[in-house]
């Protein structure tokens, strides 16, 4: 069983559609009363997922260059929303790690996502979600590849 050209374009095209929708339902979200911007969401994110990591780990966890990581990195720490500690195999190296505002920060850009997407799956079933979940699921198992 092969793909067309055409539903592989198909695909691709909704894939650019759905990521503008939801960058721009996102932004609209991390936008009120004055939320964290969407990357910085991200990074306390994949901590929150990974635990303490090195910098250029996350940095290729989030497909971000190092440079653009550090900064957004600094503007965490200074919020107090990330601490940066000691590796503990490797003393020169150094970990960042989520703290307890993070993850309330991170509750709360969660929570005001979900906010202004569920309004519009009022006509979705459960089974309407699973069935996306797993076309989702195996969609991005095959593009990991």
């Amino acid at each position: 069983m092969t793909l067309t050209d055409s539903s592989v374009a198909a695909l691709l095209d909704e894939l650019m559609l759905l990521g503008r929708t939801v960058r721009a339902d996102v932004a609209r979200a991390d936008g009120a009363a004055d939320g964290l911007a969407a990357p910085l969401v991200g990074v306390l994110w994949a901590l929150d997922s990974a635990g303490p990591v090195r910098q250029n780990c996350l940095a290729d966890k989030l497909f971000v260059s190092e440079s653009v990581l550090s900064r957004q990195i600094s503007k965490l720490v200074a919020a107090g929303l990330l601490e940066r500690s000691r590796d503990g195999q490797d003393g020169r190296a150094t970990q960042v790690v989520i703290t307890d505002a993070g993850r309330e920060a991170l509750s709360a850009a969660m929570r005001r996502r979900f906010d202004c997407i569920a309004p519009k799956l009022t006509q979705w079933s459960d089974a309407d979600a699973a069935a996306a979940l797993g076309a989702l699921r195996k969609l991005r198992s095959s593009l990991s590849q």
